[in-house]
């Protein structure tokens, strides 16, 4: 409850009471950011073996509550982050991945808070060891059949209309 006067010569004093029970603040979801590498423009350090890479960023909860990380990559989930205030790391290995034939990884970064509220951000990492092949394969259904004329060519098409023309106009 807050009680407020205002009074000022040759007004007449004003006096409310305003009553801010039940209001409360509604809760902010956390926000989470993925660092990238200036130099290289890309966000994944790769381990040495090839197998793994790390991430790095801030998870921030604006009302002041802890953050639980987890990733998503290939299907799996894992909540092995390093913490340090802020500032977090996890490494990912792509194991999952290779066996799922993928050279692209798509991993998804969940930030939940205490109070249940989450926001989600996301990267593609590139293997940087991987095909450099991204173009779709490119698979032709039609047949013969559905493809307007067969084998003769529009060479031979003009020659025929030709000859048709011509015993047109004898006639």
């Amino acid at each position: 409850m807050i009680h407020v006067t205002a009074t000022s010569p040759g007004m007449l004093d004003w006096e409310a009471e305003f009553d801010f029970d039940g209001i409360e603040k509604l809760n902010t979801p956390p926000v989470v950011e993925i660092d990238m590498d200036e130099i290289e423009g890309t966000y994944a350090t790769w381990s040495s073996d090839s197998y793994s890479f790390s991430l790095s960023g801030t998870a921030i909860d604006p009302d002041g509550g802890e953050v639980i990380l987890s990733a998503t990559m290939c299907g799996e989930t894992t909540t092995g982050f390093t913490t340090d205030g802020e500032a977090w790391t996890v490494s990912l290995s792509i194991a999952k991945c290779i066996a799922d034939g993928l050279t692209y990884y798509d991993v998804v970064i969940r930030a939940e808070d205490s109070a249940g509220e989450w926001s989600l951000t996301g990267v593609i990492v590139g293997d940087p060891y991987g095909s450099d092949d991204t173009t779709p394969d490119i698979t032709d259904d039609s047949s013969e059949e559905e493809s307007g004329l067969p084998s003769i060519g529009i060479f031979a098409t003009v020659i025929s209309m030709l000859g048709a023309a011509v015993l047109l106009r004898r006639d």
